[in-house]
């Protein structure tokens, strides 16, 4: 009889330990709503919210009238994760790399899990205008003739080519023309613009000649380039080199681009991982581990349900990252 009162009593202890167990919420920075950033995050609450962890995307108020919007990108989240405003967030690896270098509190910045792999594309047109014809001033008035340009292929093949020249940028893609530039020597200009269709204009206008953008694949805005109007610019051997650090390579194909049967390139990949701090309390280390081991346990579940982010089928949780400071548990 004592032995069933004992047993009873501990199931009921159990019961109602697990019962009132504190649940921690922790709030993720993502990236604009309907985006890959958002749409991970968005997954993994869906998938490993329980009854002792919650998953929410970091939020601000804007727009007029305001209302409350997710808020991130790269750049974004690196700065909440350290000015303490969120638990986590997703960040390229490239751009924690630029801020370790300038910055000791990035010494508190873990690694919590690696997700998907965006590309560097670099793309420039495929046909250039050049001068033909040198302009002319002529005498007394007479004589002074235009400049004539014709078009030529472009003679752009590989990164380190693009010494001396102007590149655009937009968003978290500046900070990785930034490193690139800064470890490789490339002497490159960059001229940061606000999105797609002004780099797009200072392509056309001569202004620059190409555009660096990081983008998982396939890129719907690259597939939605005009056919065989641009390329890809592969990598030199020596640029690689001096990048292996940070970057791995990856072939990127697009039907659109380069020839008529399209174009393959290798080009630098970048780690997207979900951050995190240092954190001493057991309830946050608690939390997230939680996270970190849902997100391997379930990997599969997530990746053969239907509708989940095409990025989920690349992401191994369990892979090595390209950064030293890893979330252990401890």
């Amino acid at each position: 009889m004592k032995r069933i009162i004992i047993y009873v009593f501990c199931l009921f202890v159990l019961f109602v330990g697990t019962s009132f167990a504190e649940k921690t919420t922790l709030n993720i920075g993502s990236g604009a709503e309907g985006g890959v950033y958002y749409r991970i995050i968005e997954e993994i609450g869906k998938f490993c919210n329980s009854a002792t962890l919650g998953i929410e995307h970091y939020m601000v108020e804007s727009g007029s009238p305001a209302k409350k919007q997710p808020e991130g990108g790269s750049v974004k989240n690196l700065r909440n994760l350290l000015n303490n405003n969120i638990n986590a967030g997703i960040i390229q690896a490239d751009i924690a790399h630029l801020e370790k270098m300038n910055n000791q509190d990035m010494n508190r910045i873990q690694a919590l899990v690696p997700l998907h792999k965006e590309y560097v594309h670099i793309i420039v047109p495929t046909i250039v205008r050049k001068i033909v014809q040198e302009a002319t001033k002529g005498k007394f008035g007479f004589g002074a003739k235009e400049a004539v340009y014709g078009v030529v292929e472009n003679p752009l093949e590989n990164i380190g080519q693009l010494s001396g020249l102007k590149v655009v940028a937009w968003g978290g893609s500046i900070k990785t023309a930034e490193i690139i530039k800064l470890m490789s020597n490339i002497g490159y200009e960059i001229i940061p613009v606000e999105d797609l269709e002004e780099a797009k204009l200072k392509i056309n206008n001569n202004e620059a000649s190409a555009i660096i953008a990081v983008v998982g694949t396939p890129a719907p805005f690259v597939e939605a380039l005009p056919k065989r109007e641009f390329k890809l610019l592969n990598l030199n051997k020596a640029t690689q080199d001096s990048l292996n650090s940070i970057y791995g390579v990856g072939k990127v194909s697009y039907d659109n681009l380069g020839t008529l049967s399209g174009q393959s390139a290798e080009v630098f990949s970048v780690d997207s991982i979900l951050f995190t701090r240092v954190y001493s309390t057991p309830q946050m280390v608690s939390a997230l581990s939680e996270l970190q081991n849902s997100i391997k346990k379930k990997i599969f579940e997530i990746r053969d349900a239907s509708g989940t982010h095409p990025a989920w089928q690349t992401i191994d949780p369990s892979r090595p990252v390209k950064w030293d400071n890893v979330f252990t548990g401890k």
